[in-house]
């Protein structure tokens, strides 16, 4: 058999535990021999690929645009984010050390929110009428905290939620419109958008979750669960177009040659175990030179309804492959499909 025609088949077979399943799920690979595309749905067989919410894949894209406004001139990633800020006041822990760098490195400090009890009990309850970005503020960044010195890796989706206004600030346009113009125009990713209603999500794939209906039972999330409740933003995508995104970013399409070696320039982070061996995150990348199938640059997503996960890998200095999954929600892990995928081409 082919070694193209092995890899399609075992990309389908990679499929065959959703599709059992009766969930949505996409999973597509590019190789420098060519793309590979296949997905599976609860619905009447459709010739169009499904799009999905990314969740913290858009934190890679957020990062995109505020480097390449860096490349323009008009952001300086070192400088004090109150010294460029011009919005209502920033609270106190605000300190000079806050920089765009350590922002989208998640190395200042900020607090999360994901593990609040009362930010779970209102997506539960209220999964249609998300929190303001001055809830989100008030909730997370008005508490106390400082910045870590030396710096140190703490995941923050509020930072990059300071990030987003930041890029409109600097960018002086809707973040959407912005990732229009200077990403999915050029590339013609006619399917990569902003979710910012409930409307939006009723085009998607079916998203199964547990998190917003009482009495643990599986919902799809579409028309229930408003992606205001992602503080940063949420993107809607295919797995073929944030593939597509992610090759361009790595081939310095999208960045200069200095920003993409900054993106890519990883702090520590997270633990090691499992198939993380040397985990690190650069700018808006989870990074990973010591996994044994080779050296992964992506990242991952998830929330309500979708699990995502979107990796590139290089072997000997050579990017070999880039493989996108989403799963619908369910038992589905989009991360296992991804590098299942990936060690299928690093073993061709």
């Amino acid at each position: 058999m082919p070694a193209a025609d092995a890899l399609i088949q075992k990309i389908d077979g990679l499929l065959d535990a959703p599709r059992a399943e009766g969930i949505a799920a996409a999973l597509s690979v590019w190789t420098p021999q060519g793309s590979v595309t296949r997905w599976t749905t609860p619905q009447a067989a459709t010739q169009q690929e499904p799009a999905f919410l990314i969740y913290s894949i858009t934190k890679t894209f957020i990062a995109c645009l505020l480097l390449q406004l860096a490349d323009a001139g008009k952001l300086e990633l070192d400088a004090p984010v109150r010294s460029i800020w011009r919005g209502p006041a920033l609270p106190a822990s605000f300190t000079d050390a806050v920089t765009p760098r350590r922002l989208l490195n998640h190395t200042a400090g900020l607090p999360d929110y994901g593990a609040l009890p009362d930010y779970q009990a209102q997506v539960r309850q209220h999964p249609d009428q998300p929190w303001s970005t001055e809830h989100f503020t008030q909730a997370t960044l008005a508490r106390d905290w400082t910045v870590p010195e030396p710096a140190r890796f703490a995941y923050s989706n509020p930072g990059y939620m300071v990030l987003r206004q930041l890029l409109e600030m600097v960018g002086e346009s809707p973040w959407q419109h912005q990732l229009a113009e200077r990403v999915c125009g050029p590339l013609g990713l006619s399917r990569t958008t902003v979710a910012s209603t409930l409307d939006d999500l009723r085009p998607l794939a079916p998203g199964l979750s547990r998190q917003i209906a009482e009495g643990n039972a599986w919902v799809d999330v579409r028309g229930r669960y408003h992606p205001g409740w992602v503080s940063h933003g949420v993107i809607v995508s295919t797995t073929s177009e944030v593939s597509a995104f992610l090759h361009a970013l790595f081939s310095g399409r999208l960045l200069q040659p200095a920003s993409l070696a900054a993106m890519v320039d990883a702090m520590p982070a997270g633990q090691v175990g499992g198939r993380w061996q040397q985990p690190g995150y650069g700018l808006g990348l989870m990074i990973d030179p010591g996994m044994p199938i080779g050296f992964v640059r992506g990242h991952n997503g998830g929330g309500p309804g979708y699990n995502a996960s979107a990796f590139g890998l290089w072997q000997e200095g050579a990017l070999q492959a880039i493989c996108t999954t989403v799963v619908g929600g369910g038992q589905g892990d989009a991360e296992v499909l991804t590098f299942q995928a990936l060690a299928s081409v690093a073993d061709a």
